[in-house]
């Protein structure tokens, strides 16, 4: 859906703005990246990681860029070790990983890895099949969530935690069996301010939060059930807890959601998809370092990457300019996951 206008105001209780920018692909120049751009990496694999599932490739772009941007770099072929990517991380060092939901691992590439390379390292573990789910936390340790409903149907349903630069599980939540932590479809994960784990679960399932170590078929802290029906991607950031839903766009909840028994919740406030327009948001990812923090929304279907700074939290959030990286030179196809290393 295109608008004449270059901003959107929504009504909601949040009185949220949307401005959307003045330009569409058709219009746009190669920006923001090119030969020169991979020089400004200075070696740290600074940029926006994009998983492609269409492509079984990782496209990374430069840092502020827009339109029908060219991609610094692109880990793609036959020795990368990937196979249908979804979620992807970058930890503290700048090391991607990426997981590979038809061959149930994770494979880890160097922060400036481009083309056909092969991963560093190769993750995996005893039923952790159909991984999707990536969250990294601040001293590099690893959590992967594993969804055999969302595709293959192979392998547990849990949550997997490496230690940093480990290969193998220190702990899984869930896993055999999920009578107590109620996951069902953990689709896409998360680590608030607290380092707590923030589970959503796909197809109408509920949101819950764990204690950082949580390990086995324990409770959750909290749980509550939003109102997406169809949860696709997770980010955390500015006291919001950011949920991309088909259906009817992008979600915002308080991070402080206090429900405790797994009731309905309302969001509140959700981003109109029209209003980008974004056709099937998928991952999602909130850079809290930049002033003002800025929010990335993955289109899946409109091969589209929009990129909105935001200022202030629930219940009064603000989003502006929204830029989309979009074009054939940006050769995204199927985008699903999205990652940000500064």
């Amino acid at each position: 859906m295109r608008r004449s206008k270059c901003e959107v105001v929504l009504p909601s209780v949040a009185a949220a703005v949307f401005a959307v920018a003045c330009s569409s692909s058709s219009k746009s120049s190669p920006g923001g990246a090119g030969p020169d751009a991979a020089q400004a990496d200075s070696g740290r694999g600074t940029g926006i990681y994009v998983t492609n599932s269409g492509s079984v490739s990782v496209t990374v772009f430069e840092l502020g860029a827009s339109g029908n941007a060219v991609p610094v770099r692109t880990i793609a072929g036959s020795n990368t070790g990937l196979a249908t990517p979804l979620g992807v991380g970058v930890d503290p060092l700048g090391n991607v990983y990426v997981a590979n939901q038809s061959m149930g691992t994770v494979t880890v590439y160097g922060p400036t890895a481009s083309g056909n390379v092969a991963p560093e390292r190769t993750i995996t573990a005893q039923g952790m099949g159909a991984p999707e789910g990536i969250a990294i936390g601040p001293s590099g340790d690893l959590y992967v969530s594993t969804c055999p409903g969302c595709a293959t149907g192979n392998g547990n349903i849990g949550v997997y935690h490496f230690l940093s630069q480990t290969s193998q599980p220190d702990h899984v939540l869930g896993g055999d069996t999920n009578v107590n932590t109620g996951l069902t479809a953990p689709a896409s994960i998360a680590i608030d301010s607290n380092q707590n784990l923030i589970v959503g679960n796909s197809f109408g399932g509920t949101i819950e939060i764990f204690a950082e170590g949580a390990s086995g078929d324990v409770a959750p802290l909290r749980t509550f059930m939003p109102s997406s029906l169809n949860l696709q991607g997770l980010a955390v950031g500015m006291n919001t807890i950011f949920i991309a839903d088909p259906s009817t766009g992008i979600q915002e909840y308080p991070e402080s959601q206090t429900a405790g028994d797994g009731g309905s919740v309302a969001p509140a406030f959700t981003i109109p998809g029209d209003a980008f327009p974004i056709h099937y948001p998928a991952g999602l990812a909130i850079d809290t370092g930049a002033s003002p923090a800025v929010l990335y929304a993955v289109d899946f279907s409109g091969n589209t990457v929009f990129v909105a700074p935001t200022s202030g939290s629930l219940p009064d959030l603000t989003v502006m300019s929204v830029v989309p990286i979009q074009g054939p030179a940006t050769t995204l196809n199927d985008p699903f996951g999205v990652a940000v290393f500064k």
